[in-house]
């Protein structure tokens, strides 16, 4: 994925993304940046568009990965131990077999001499329901099934107390940090289904995400969340990180900033309905126009003469 600037990212990308960066910006003032990142299931360009300074190494297992990406697995990183300061893996567990998921952290932990940044979603009843009621509207949508979500019930949602307790067993202190509003992030992922289906809109959706990123993300670290992100380090952590948590804007606030940005989309799209519906109508009148002509040729002698004789021609056959 080529991004080089990260407004440009579907929103829920950019929500994961740009909590993470306002994360490692923290805990680079309390470890330091001697060592370089390295990000687990990631795509090119996407963290390092948060944090372009950065020094970024990226693993993924998949064979269809981007230039500047290492194919490897993440149950047998191709590292030694402790030469990254920090692991980031964001929305990849979900995707690993349940019996793996074990293996899977204590290889990204061996990896790590200070922290790990763990995200996506876990297993609960309200998620559980939002994914499913996101899988069918996008089955009614486009007739397909959505290969991330059927996957995340395949391998079934990763629980978080588990994990939690095998971080705090191999010495990690932890904190956790809501992430996607959970009503918002199924209204947003509908939305932008909706605007992907064929034939889609790439301009607009482009605007879409630029909006939404900048009005809408920062506020969505509440509770109830679609997704979490679990901070992992060697030692406590300072308490200015966990005021990353949630905003401290009120509830009532948070409702009329949405409101107020639902309005505004909504004219954004509906302007380019209309420019939409404006080009609609101009290559109607044209069609209108060449159909006028036709019959105004279809009306002429020689016309008629044509049509005759091709008649007689195919009688004579």
């Amino acid at each position: 994925m080529n991004i080089t600037n990260p407004f440009e990212c579907p929103y829920d990308l950019y929500q994961r993304y740009s909590l993470t960066a306002q994360v490692i910006e923290q805990l680079d003032e309390v470890f330091g940046k001697a060592a370089p990142i390295l990000e687990v299931g990631g795509d090119a360009g996407v963290l390092q568009s948060f944090l372009p300074q950065e020094s970024l190494t990226i693993v993924n297992f998949q064979p269809t990965v981007g230039r500047g990406i290492i194919p490897a697995d993440g149950c047998q990183l191709p590292f030694k131990d402790k030469i990254f300061r920090g692991v980031v893996a964001l929305d990849v567990l979900e995707h690993i077999p349940h019996d793996k998921r074990h293996v899977f952290l204590h290889e990204i932990d061996r990896v790590t001499s200070d922290w790990l940044v763990i995200g996506g979603p876990f297993n609960h009843e309200i998620v559980r329901d939002a994914e499913a009621i996101i899988l069918d509207y996008y089955k009614h949508l486009t007739g397909l099934s959505h290969s991330y979500l059927e996957e995340h019930k395949q391998q079934g949602l990763p629980d978080r107390g588990t994990i939690l307790d095998y971080l705090h067993s191999l010495g990690g202190h932890t904190i956790v940090i809501p992430n996607g509003l959970i009503w918002r992030w199924m209204l947003v992922m509908g939305m932008t289904m909706f605007l992907q289906k064929e034939p889609s809109d790439s301009e607009l959706i482009g605007k879409v995400y630029d909006f939404l990123n900048r009005n809408l993300a920062p506020l969505d670290n509440l509770e109830p969340a679609y997704r979490h992100i679990i901070v992992c380090s060697r030692i406590p952590l300072p308490v200015d990180i966990g005021a990353l948590v949630s905003t401290t804007e009120s509830r009532h606030h948070l409702d009329r900033n949405w409101e107020e940005a639902t309005a505004a989309l909504q004219t954004l799209m509906a302007d380019k309905i209309r420019q939409r519906d404006e080009r609609i109508s101009q290559l109607e009148g044209q069609i209108h126009i060449l159909q006028k002509f036709q019959d105004q040729v279809q009306a002429t002698l020689p016309y008629r003469i044509y049509r005759q004789w091709k008649r007689l021609w195919k009688g004579s056959k």
